[in-house]
C-alpha cells in the first residue's frame, strides 16, 4: 500500500520541555559563556527568526526556572560557532557571569503566526499523540537531528523517538493539542 505524502514545514524553535522557562514564553537562546571583559556573552541561538537578536530587542532571562530580568540587546556579532550578544547595562565580566547558564525567551504572543499545516516545535510538546485512532502517549520533546528531527513520545514507561516526516505525520491539531501519526506495523514495539 502506498503511503500518502503530506507537506509539513519544519520550523526550528524550542526543543525539549525540560528547558526551565515559563509556560507562556518560548526559548530563543541559551547563554553559554562570557566573551571578553566588557559584558558580552556567547549565545547558542534557538530561533530561526533573523530579527530576534537585533539591536533594541527585549528578551527575558530565565535561570533555574525563574524569570530574572528583562534584557535589551545593544549589539550582536556573529562567529562561526555562536552569537556574541551585548546587552544594555551589562558592562563587565562580573555582571556577564551572572547571565551564564541562563535561557533567553520571548512571550508566546511575540512568535509570528504560521500558515495552515505549519507548526513550531514548541507547539508539539505536551500534545497527545495518536497512531491512527489509538492513543500512543504524550509528546515530551523534540530532538533535532542532522538529517531528520524526532518527536519523543512517552508511552507508559517508555520514551519512543518518532521521525518527523511526511510518511509518518498525518496532521497536527494545535487547537486540540493532538498529533496524528501513521506508523508502520510493529514500529512502536521495535523503537520502544
Amino acid at each position: 500500500m502506498a503511503r500518502r505524502r503530506r507537506k509539513f514545514t519544519r520550523l526550528k524553535s524550542l526543543i525539549l520541555d525540560s528547558i526551565p522557562i515559563a509556560l507562556d514564553t518560548v526559548a530563543v537562546g541559551y547563554i553559554k559563556d562570557t566573551h571578553g571583559l566588557n559584558g558580552e556573552v556567547k549565545v547558542r541561538v534557538e530561533s530561526d527568526n533573523p530579527d530576534r537578536f537585533k539591536e533594541g530587542e527585549k528578551l527575558l532571562l530565565f535561570k533555574n526556572g525563574k524569570k530574572k530580568e528583562e534584557l535589551v540587546i545593544s549589539y550582536t556579532k556573529s562567529t562561526s560557532k555562536f552569537l556574541v550578544v551585548k546587552f544594555i547595562g551589562i558592562d563587565n565580566i562580573e555582571r556577564a557571569l551572572q547571565l551564564k547558564g541562563g535561557w533567553l525567551a520571548v512571550e508566546r504572543d511575540r512568535v509570528p503566526p504560521l500558515e495552515e499545516n505549519q507548526f513550531y516545535y514548541f507547539e508539539l510538546v505536551g500534545s497527545k499523540c495518536y497512531n491512527g485512532n489509538s492513543f500512543l502517549g504524550k509528546v515530551i520533546g523534540v530532538i533535532e537531528g542532522k538529517g531528520v528531527d524526532f518527536i519523543v513520545v512517552k508511552n507508559k514507561d517508555k520514551e519512543i523517538p518518532i521521525p518527523l516526516n511526511a510518511d509518518y505525520l498525518l496532521r497536527v491539531d494545535k487547537m486540540e493539542g493532538k498529533v496524528y501519526l501513521d506508523l508502520p506495523e510493529g514500529f512502536v514495539e521495535i523503537c520502544g
